[in-house]
């Protein structure tokens, strides 16, 4: 999948990239506004989806938010869609934690404009943890590192470790 600056996603056939003149398997409009930042891509038991920090053009009804999830379809040809528009306004781009390799209890992590850690379900954009601890000013550029069950975020002259205890059920 490639987003871009145009507001939006292609889906591209990696077998068959086509040169100058390739054509998407599949595009849509998945954004309000300029997509500039680093997108994170999983796959869990319902869905494959690629995140990316911004507001979403199309989110289902009620939803918004500092991510949007673009779930890519398993039919032939795929399509796309919104799948989930969700948390605080991200001053960073998502990074994702599984506890297996099969996608169970993904979650996003990222830093909002709050200053704050905030890591919501990978299947539904649910808040799952909102940590207490100020980061100080996170640049729009940074993507927390998720390693050893810590997400790290690097922030002023600092790196933040924080051992989140939460999964969704």
């Amino acid at each position: 999948m490639a987003l871009g600056k145009d507001r939006r996603a292609y889906l591209l056939d990696q077998a068959n990239l086509g040169g100058m003149d390739a054509q998407p398997l599949a595009g849509a409009a998945v954004a309000g506004g300029t997509i500039i930042n680093a997108a994170v891509a999983y796959t869990t038991s319902l869905a494959t989806y690629v995140v990316f920090r911004g507001a979403g053009a199309g989110c289902p009804a009620g939803q918004t938010g500092g991510l949007t999830a673009i779930k890519v379809s398993a039919t032939s040809p795929p399509a796309l869609s919104i799948a989930w528009c969700g948390g605080v306004a991200a001053a960073s781009s998502p990074a994702v934690s599984m506890t297996t390799a099969q996608g169970a209890n993904a979650i996003l992590w990222y830093a909002g404009t709050d200053s704050r850690l905030h890591g919501v379900d990978g299947d539904t954009g649910q808040s799952v943890l909102a940590d207490t601890t100020a980061l100080g000013t996170v640049v729009s550029n940074q993507t927390p590192i998720v390693a050893n069950g810590r997400i790290f975020v690097a922030s002023n002259n600092r790196v933040f470790a924080s051992r989140p205890s939460a999964r969704p059920t």
